[in-house]
């Protein structure tokens, strides 16, 4: 959640000048590679301009990004590709090594 906070206040800082947000920004702040991918996706200029990222692939980085721990987005992207079996079943009726290797090609073209 570190990360996430620190984006909001970030960008309220920019945009609405909250110099008392100033130490929870810096306390929270990700490392300054984080911050540097972060800002091509989220700036205060996209958010004035409405940039939505719902329907293109960069939500996934975004969503990634926000992740606080390194190993839970790697644990996050590895169930995405190989789900647990009752995660099979409910999505596609059932389970098992024709539909884990149809669901892993499909996310694989982004058809998740």
């Amino acid at each position: 959640m570190e990360t996430a906070i620190w984006l909001v206040l970030q960008l309220a800082a920019e945009l609405l000048g909250l110099a008392e947000a100033e130490p929870a920004i810096a306390r929270l702040a990700p490392s300054r590679l984080r911050r540097s991918l972060l800002a091509r996706l989220v700036s205060a200029d996209s958010v004035l301009a409405m940039r939505n990222l719902t329907r293109t692939p960069l939500r996934y980085a975004l969503l990634l990004l926000l992740v606080d721990r390194p190993a839970d987005a790697a644990c996050f992207v590895w169930r995405a590709l190989w789900p647990e079996d009752d995660w099979l079943v409910v999505r596609y009726g059932r389970a098992g090594a024709w539909v884990r290797l149809r669901h892993l090609a499909g996310a694989v073209r982004g058809q998740v």
